[in-house]
């Protein structure tokens, strides 16, 4: 402890310090900063462009009766040196409160009230990347969480020709 400063000095800066701390906590969360991460997973794949991808959050979300906006979703390839966004879909401002009518997206198909800002690019077998912005509302529709979307998958050809897509965490379709 600083010898001029009196220990009731100490105690003011820390209390301060203290509601700083818990200002930052209350203005984060009141934002809706993205505070955790949700997995988006391959759920079939007949043909290569038929890919479909599932979004635990927002079924759960309906589920529970929230209202959730998907604000974007992109597919990037991995080990990629150029043009890498494969499909880049975003929210039409216009379109705020039109959401997709599935938890269920498919490859190519722009979700409604969203729009291709890069158009769907054919899948080769490799590895791709998947991410995106979903946001819950609370009843009075104000924003109450904000949720990154993340995921990764494989695509590989086997033996036979076929297609089979591998999710990031290890289990195959």
């Amino acid at each position: 402890m600083n010898p001029t400063r009196s220990p009731q000095h100490s105690f003011q800066w820390l209390r301060r310090g203290a509601r700083v701390g818990v200002l930052v906590v209350i203005a984060t969360s009141l934002l809706g900063c993205p505070n955790r991460a949700s997995q988006i997973r391959v759920v079939e794949v007949p043909e290569v462009e038929r890919v479909a991808f599932e979004i635990g959050d927002l079924a759960a979300g309906r589920r529970e009766g929230r209202t959730m906006t998907l604000l974007d979703l992109e597919v990037q390839r991995q080990d990629c040196k150029q043009d890498c966004t494969m499909w880049l879909v975003v929210r039409v401002p216009s379109a705020i409160s039109e959401n997709p009518s599935s938890h269920i997206i498919r490859y190519g198909r722009a979700p409604g009230g969203m729009t291709e800002r890069t158009p769907a690019k054919s899948l080769e077998p490799g590895s791709y990347e998947i991410g995106g912005t979903l946001q819950r509302q609370d009843s009075s529709g104000n924003l109450e969480k904000s949720i990154r979307l993340v995921g990764m998958f494989d695509i590989v050809r086997d033996e036979s020709g076929q297609y089979r897509v591998k999710n990031g965490e290890g289990d195959s379709r």
